[in-house]
C-alpha cells in the first residue's frame, strides 16, 4: 500500500512537471507571437511612412516639371 502511494505521488509530480513546462512553452509561444505582430506593426508604420514621402516628392517633382514646362512656354511667347 505504501509503495503505491508513493508511485502515485511521483506520478503526480511528474504529470504536474510535465503541465508546467506545457504552460512554459504556451506561454514562450504567446511571447513569440506578440513580437512577430510588434514587429509587423513597426514594419507596417515604417512602410506607411515611406510610402507618403514617395508620394510627397513625387508630387514635389511633379510641381517642379509643371513649373519648368510653364516657364518654356512663357519664354516660347
Amino acid at each position: 500500500r505504501f509503495k503505491q502511494t508513493m508511485h502515485d505521488h511521483k506520478e503526480k509530480r511528474k504529470e504536474k512537471k510535465k503541465n508546467t513546462e506545457d504552460d512554459d512553452d504556451e506561454r514562450t509561444t504567446r511571447t513569440i507571437l506578440e513580437d512577430d505582430i510588434d514587429d509587423n506593426v513597426v514594419n507596417y508604420r515604417q512602410q506607411a511612412i515611406e510610402q507618403q514621402q514617395q508620394q510627397e516628392q513625387q508630387q514635389r517633382d511633379m510641381s517642379k516639371q509643371r513649373r519648368s514646362t510653364i516657364a518654356e512656354e512663357i519664354f516660347e511667347l
